[in-house]
């Protein structure tokens, strides 16, 4: 890697792709435990939440590594910056005062991620099911 890509090797991207690849083999290890009676949890949920983590994951990771204009034609630390000033103003009625990280708008950006992942995997998995069953009655 540091023959390669030299400037990610000051960042925090090369641990987080180590964490990632250790998580993927804990659940190449831990694979057919759901079968086995340890959950309920069905086939389809379990990679609805794997693409959902997946693009948690991704998007909170890139987007604290290398800021939203890498990504965006716009500024969301900015936008971020905007937003807490307005709270702020609200907040100084009441004598109160908030200081957010722009961390916290990256975590929400990731959530919205995952739950449109999650939802789009839920459609995928109907859909191929939808087109299995239609193409098995066929034959």
């Amino acid at each position: 890697m540091k023959v390669f890509v030299p400037a990610l090797m000051e960042t925090n991207v090369v641990f987080l792709m180590i964490v990632f690849l250790i998580f993927m083999a804990f659940m190449n290890l831990t694979r057919h435990s759901f079968s086995k009676g340890l959950s309920n949890i069905s086939d389809e949920t379990k990679v609805e939440a794997l693409f959902a983590s997946k693009a948690w994951v991704i998007t909170f990771v890139f987007l604290s590594t290398y800021g939203s204009t890498t990504f965006f034609d716009f500024d969301l630390e900015k936008a971020h910056e905007e937003t807490l000033k307005r709270i702020n103003q609200t907040a100084s009625l009441f004598g109160g005062n908030f200081s957010l990280p722009v961390g916290f708008t990256y975590f929400i950006i990731a959530t919205f991620a995952a739950l449109l992942s999650m939802a789009t995997t839920r459609l995928n998995i109907r859909f191929a099911y939808y087109f299995y069953v239609l193409s098995k009655n066929r034959a």
